[in-house]
């Protein structure tokens, strides 16, 4: 009888810890670049065009730049042959919302290099994702390819798309790149709003409480609004407040759920 009531206490203990001890730290940015080739460009070239021929002037600095020797830095290539599935356009999410040109130049690819950047341990800032950005165009330029695929953020991007960004502001670490607020329309009406790309800081991503669908572009901007407060904290605050449209929102977040619960309220009633 001791022993089962010891068995019990043993258990029981296990599944609160379980359900109550914080998930572990896991920052990862990662970009697929599509080529049409079947090799990767070689390191030195890539380091070349990042470090010292960029056309994009200075920027990287050597604290950013010794990243290159970083263990949770990685680049590897994966040949369609054995990977088919990732080159399957029909597969992508529908708020990926690609073009025909990138459909296109996706199905003609037949490689593709990961960039990754995948750290168990707490980052102290962003350096990392304003290496990643610059890394990916120089795969692409150097390897003849056009596709980019921010798979953290799921966002796809031609090359001259991300080159435009990239000559637009030197600073590539702002939320406006790396995170991606959208809705989606789960089972049953009405819509939620999501994003992706919180991750590559060590976050979970968001998710609203469901939503009328006629508040979706409301919602998003709301929400676009929030990521920055965000991004900047690099944690979630209990609420943040939002000016948008002429009128002023909470935001209220849940953050020990998984993932974070978003609840959006009027501050003032019209």
């Amino acid at each position: 009888m001791v022993l089962v009531v010891v068995l019990i206490v043993v258990v029981g203990a296990l599944i609160y810890l379980r359900l109550h001890s914080k998930p572990k730290y896991l920052a990862c940015a990662e970009y697929l670049i599509y080529l049409p080739g079947l090799e990767m460009p070689a390191q030195e070239a890539l380091m070349d065009r990042v470090l010292k021929g960029s056309p994009y002037g200075q920027t990287i600095s050597p604290r950013i730049g010794i990243l290159f020797s970083d263990i949770r830095l990685h680049l590897a290539l994966i040949l369609r042959s054995r990977n088919p599935h990732l080159f399957r356009p029909d597969t992508l999410e529908p708020h990926i919302e690609p073009t025909a040109e990138l459909l296109q130049n996706l199905s003609d690819a037949h490689s593709a290099v990961k960039v990754r950047y995948l750290s168990e341990v707490p980052l102290e800032d962003k350096r990392h994702l304003q290496l990643l950005p610059y890394l990916a165009e120089a795969v692409a330029v150097l390897g003849g390819g056009s596709v980019i695929f921010d798979s953290s953020a799921e966002r796809l991007y031609t090359l001259p798309q991300l080159q435009a960004r990239l000559l637009a502001d030197r600073d590539v670490t702002t939320d406006d790149l790396h995170v991606h607020v959208f809705s989606t329309h789960p089972t049953g009406g009405g819509i939620v709003i999501e994003s992706r790309g919180f991750v590559k800081i060590g976050l979970p991503e968001f998710r609203t409480k469901l939503l009328e669908a006629d508040m979706r572009v409301l919602a998003v901007a709301i929400m676009e609004e929030a990521s920055k407060q965000v991004w900047k904290l690099a944690e979630y605050p209990d609420e943040a407040e939002v000016e948008t449209f002429g009128d002023s929102f909470r935001v209220v977040f849940s953050p020990d759920s998984r993932p974070v619960e978003v609840k959006i309220m009027r501050k003032q009633t019209l």
